[in-house]
């Protein structure tokens, strides 16, 4: 009998209530594997873990019955597990919950092998762990850590082992496998493999009746106590890839079983849903632990029919769609497969190579009749080829596959699959950084707000789209604005009234379009990135298609921002002023972030209001690149560390601190409310160009304004960019002004020079937000030794052609520069 579909997602159970800072955080979940069909346990380490209430699961077939603290170990508490006899195998994504939210996300790996525990010391051969033939063993691999295992055979017997590392999605694992045999002698190894990538496996027949000894260790010497695996040994098959590797829905599909050292066959499936489709191909009643990943589309096969190295040589002229399967089979292999289309058919080429276990590295073009190129592409995802191309006229065309390394061999199979491109929609919860999961969880506290910045990928059309949410409980509200078809993500605003109850759920999210055309409806995709590497490199991730939203117990604050009384100013700043509201007898200081703001905007990572004040500042900037608009932003606040301040304030004031144990809303964030962020252009403006001084002088320097638009009642006007030993007073500026003058001194040691950068900024207090204006970029600073210059009867400076007019005014003759009858005329210049 099945459990409900409700209770293989989520169980619930009720542990002994304490006061709650933060959401669980597992550090360990060991052994991260559980057996098909069978109850176990997963001991967990972490913090908050005594107070979960829930755990979801992602997918169906397991259920957690409780969690409890670990009578043989306090800092561990033990969740007990039941997977159902058809428990799909592989990885279940999952959260825990308690009342201040959901964990990061986690996988536990399901089995169809009973597991033991791997027992030390078996470093050496002599010391190799004896084990039965048909079981999987829980290990790790400690720095510089081996582990030897050691199993008997008769000659002829099949051996197949396989490693689990890096699929458990703990740590970075890059394991390797040795066999050696009764004499000591090398069998045969494994390290990287096409299908597993860093994790190794073999199949083997025994040349000799004896022990052999089955070794893993990893590539470096870096193992720590995460670095765990499973290591399965059996004899089972373990082939490692099919031909053809897909095949139309609902469709008896015969495929070759290739890749075991020991044997291959010919096997039939048929399957019922489209996608990648977890294969195990069976012999003799046997599978492998693992799957091979098989494509399934709703459009036939095409297979390779050799000769095909040539367009004359290509296959008959399909309509598309089609997938196009088949083999580079040796080094320089090309493979051509005709193909018929109409003029504006817009067909998108996809190679399925690398991710279904195939060294093929492709590189795809398409041509004419004549033999010559219409298009081509090398890498799209990862190593596997794609492209999205237009047909410009009715015909036939032709697919060539290559490798690009020229390399070949019966391994290399492919999968073009081609199909006419279909608009579509999906919406994600947008990463706040890198290599981490922040921000994938809502979490909601009773009375407050949260945000959510969710992004929409559009393929193959533009306009608007919003973002759904179907099924939110009791209680909780959003605000949700759409999203303009040139921005592709927006804030989203949850809301949770004071009675709502806490709890948590996964979510359905839809995204939808908002334009003219048809409706195009998507859902919720999600990568979580789990073990990544150097230069953001991923090496294992999941990807989940719902949302996990969560209400919280409410938190002690609120925070709200005012009003700006105008829009920030193109190269200009202003001051946006966060106002936190306290719950009496609560004293913490609140640390506030915005999290995105508009291209070429900047400002503070994050400000604190201190616990004795109720308004935060936000400076922001913007540069002369900006766009000019409406941006809905939003900013997040979250209790400070209140331990300096809260005896500086309790000594000045007599007030206690909030009552609680650490922070007195843990890692909780509360937003404020979406605000329409205006950038404008600059309601002043001015034009600068070159002040010219001699050191030891006071220059007046008079600047037209020409203002636009509303200002300030006044401001205070400020000379920037002058160099050192260079100096002006401010200006005080009523708004009505069409000019201002700035007395500028220059000291009797002033440096001699060029000196750009010169501009003006007007600024003012202006409700209380403070608003700057940069004007009149491009002034410079020029200053030179007196003897260097003339000027005129008002102070402006003489250029050499007007002091070379005035020279000549002066003379009875005409001058002629630089003529051996004025010798001295340069040098009068």
């Amino acid at each position: 009998m099945h459990a409900s579909a409700h209770s293989l997602l989520v169980c619930v159970f009720v542990l002994s209530a304490t006061a709650l800072s933060a959401p669980p955080k597992v550090e360990k979940a060991l052994p991260g594997v559980g057996k098909q069909g069978s109850r176990f346990e997963l001991r967990l380490q972490g913090s908050e873990l005594e107070k979960v209430s829930e755990v979801h699961f992602y997918r169906e077939g397991l259920v957690c019955h409780d969690v409890q603290p670990d009578s043989e170990n306090e800092e561990q508490f033990v969740a007990t597990v039941e997977a159902a006899a058809d428990c799909p195998l592989g990885n279940h994504p999952y959260r825990l919950r308690n009342e201040d939210g959901f964990s990061d996300l986690r996988v536990l790996r399901v089995l169809s092998s009973d597991s033991i525990e791997e027992v030390e010391p078996n470093n050496d051969a002599g010391a190799a762990q004896p084990i039965p033939i048909g079981v999987s063993i829980l290990g790790v691999l400690e720095s510089g850590d081996v582990d030897r295992y050691r199993v008997t055979l008769k000659k002829g017997d099949r051996l197949a082992a396989e490693v689990e590392g890096i699929r458990l999605a703990m740590n970075l694992t890059d394991s390797r496998l040795h066999v050696t045999g009764p004499d000591g002698s090398l069998v045969t190894s494994a390290d990287d493999t096409n299908l597993a990538r860093q994790d190794p496996y073999f199949s083997m027949l025994a040349p000799l009746d004896g022990e052999y000894v089955i070794t893993v260790d990893t590539s470096g010497s870096d193992g720590d106590e995460n670095t765990r695996y499973v290591l399965h040994v059996g004899d089972f098959p373990r082939p490692d890839y099919v031909y053809p590797p897909g095949g139309p829905v609902n469709q008896s599909i015969d495929v070759e079983v290739k890749g075991d050292a020991t044997a291959s066959w010919k096997q039939s499936l048929t399957v019922s849903t489209t996608g990648t489709y977890s294969f195990f191909p069976e012999s003799n009643g046997k599978r492998p632990p693992t799957p091979i990943p098989f494509r399934v589309s709703p459009f036939g096969n095409v297979l390779e029919a050799e000769p095909n190295q040539t367009i004359d040589d290509g296959s008959n002229a399909p309509n598309l769609p089609i997938a196009f399967n088949g083999t580079i089979s040796e080094s320089g292999d090309e493979d051509f497969f005709s193909f018929r289309c109409q003029k504006g058919d817009m067909i998108e080429f996809a190679v399925y190579a690398m991710r279904i276990g195939s060294p093929v590295d492709t590189v795809i073009s398409i041509h004419r009749n004549d033999g010559s190129l219409v298009t081509s592409n090398d890498d799209r995802h990862g190593l596997d080829s794609g492209l999205v191309w237009n047909c410009p006229q009715d015909g036939v065309y032709f697919l060539k596959v290559i490798d690009k390394q020229r390399a070949g061999g019966e391994r290399f199979i492919y999968r073009v699959e081609a199909d006419y491109i279909e608009p579509s929609l999906e919406t994600f919860l947008a990463k706040r950084a890198r290599q981490t999961q922040d921000g994938q969880t809502i979490s909601v506290p009773q009375g407050n707000r949260s945000v959510g910045f969710f992004g929409v990928r559009r393929n193959r059309w533009s306009g608007n789209s919003s973002v759904e949410f179907p099924s939110l409980p009791g209680g909780v509200g959003v605000d949700a604005e759409e999203i303009d078809e040139d921005e592709y993500l927006m804030p989203v605003i949850f809301t949770a009234s004071e009675d709502a109850s806490i709890g948590g759920s996964l979510l359905p999210v839809v995204a939808r379009s908002a334009h003219n055309g048809p409706t195009i409806l998507g859902g919720y995709r999600q990568p979580v990135d789990l073990v990544s590497g150097t230069a953001d490199r991923l090496f294992q991730g999941v990807e989940v298609d719902r949302l996990a939203l969560a209400v919280t117990q409410s938190v002690p604050f609120k925070i709200n921002f005012l009003e700006p009384p105008t829009g920030l100013p193109r190269d200009g700043s202003i001051e946006l002023l966060v106002h936190v509201d306290r719950d009496e007898g609560f004293h913490d200081p609140i640390e506030v972030s915005i999290p995105f703001l508009p291209t070429w905007v900047d400002g503070p990572e994050k400000i604190t209001i201190p616990s004795n004040e109720s308004i935060g500042r936000f400076e922001l900037r913007s540069h002369r690149q900006v766009k000019t608009g409406t941006w809905p932003i939003v900013a997040e606040g979250k209790a400070g560390d209140p331990t300096e301040e809260t005896d500086q304030t309790a000594a000045s004031t007599g007030r206690s601190s909030y009552n609680r144990q650490g922070p007195a809303s843990g890692s909780h964030s509360v937003s404020t409310q979406i605000l329409p962020f205006q950038v404008i252009e600059s309601p002043i403006s001015a034009e600068l160009g070159q002040l010219f001084a001699t050191p030891g002088t006071a220059v007046n320097l008079t600047i037209p304004l020409t203002v636009s638009g509303e200002m300030p009642t006044s401001c205070i006007a400020t000379l920037s960019g002058l160099p050192s030993r260079v100096s002006a007073e401010p200006v005080e500026l009523a708004s009505d002004a069409d000019k201002v003058t700035f007395e500028v001194q220059f000291a009797d040691n002033a440096p001699l020079g060029l000196f750009e950068g010169l501009h003006c900024e007007i600024s003012s207090p202006w409700n209380d937000h403070q608003v700057t204006y940069r004007i009149g970029r491009g002034g410079s600073v020029k200053i030179v030794n007196r003897d260097d210059f003339q000027m005129d009867e008002t102070g402006r400076p003489l250029t050499p052609l007007e002091i070379l007019r005035t020279i000549q005014t002066t003379s009875e003759e005409p001058l002629e520069a630089n003529t051996e009858e004025h010798p001295d005329s340069t040098s009068t210049k």
